[in-house]
């Protein structure tokens, strides 16, 4: 199977549905974005119809969509917070932090495959995963340029991007990447973010439900660090940055 261009994808399209086999989407169409304590990007769950944000999440699914006119598929998924969650300007972005990975049944594997990220607001600016690490894309913080008449909106960031796995495998039931999210200021003296933790998302092509669940279980037991690494990894790093400074 390949995957066609995500533009053009959605040229056209009139209603969108769930690809053939896949389950309704397990983490809707959007994870949540925060600045945790420590002054970092952070990622949650979000689930509209269950009141929105479901606490700190670190492994993501969305289900393959298909256009009804064209029969080509693709993801569309993307960042969603409250207004006043950021200072503006500014903007947040996407980074790929691993080759794309594809499902065996029992373990994710290099696939070979790459996947691009393509932003939805026609400007055509893309992305494309690598061998590891390969920058993203990002998108502004909405503000009184973006939003002038919706005061609400300002501080929030609700981007989407469609997502597209190049030369897919008709035999994969599910692709796999990780991503940080990266912050830069737009103005001097605006606070910086530091980047998020790893978080991975699955791209569930044709999969079950219990296979979803099977690898997300997969990624918590083999990928995601144990509770509290990471905490002791920034700590290292802070007294690591305070001998630096004193020496």
């Amino acid at each position: 199977m390949t995957i066609k261009n995500a533009t053009t994808v959605l040229a056209g399209a009139a209603t969108l549905s769930l690809a053939a086999g896949a389950i309704a989407a397990p983490d809707g169409v959007h994870f949540g974005v925060y600045v945790n304590d420590q002054g970092n990007l952070a990622t949650q769950g979000w689930i509209s119809a269950e009141g929105g944000y479901q606490g700190d999440q670190l492994v993501f699914a969305f289900d393959a969509l298909t256009n009804p006119v064209t029969n080509e598929t693709f993801f569309d998924f993307g960042t969603n917070s409250p207004g006043g969650a950021f200072a503006y300007p500014g903007e947040i972005g996407l980074n790929f932090m691993s080759a794309l990975h594809g499902w065996d049944g029992s373990a994710f594997g290099e696939s070979g495959n790459t996947v691009t990220m393509t932003k939805q607001d026609g400007s055509g600016e893309s992305a494309t995963s690598g061998a590891g690490f390969a920058p993203g894309l990002s998108w502004a913080i909405r503000d009184e340029t973006t939003h002038p008449n919706n005061p609400a909106q300002w501080g929030r960031h609700h981007e989407d991007a469609d997502y597209t796995i190049n030369n897919a495998d008709d035999n994969v039931l599910m692709y796999m990447i990780e991503l940080s999210l990266f912050h830069t200021p737009g103005a001097s003296g605006q606070p910086q973010y530091g980047d998020s933790d790893t978080f991975w998302v699955i791209f569930n092509m044709s999969g079950s439900e219990s296979d979803v669940l099977a690898a997300k279980d997969w990624i918590n037991a083999n990928l995601v660090p144990a509770p509290g690494a990471l905490a002791l990894a920034g700590l290292a790093g802070l007294f690591g940055a305070r001998r630096r400074r004193q020496a």
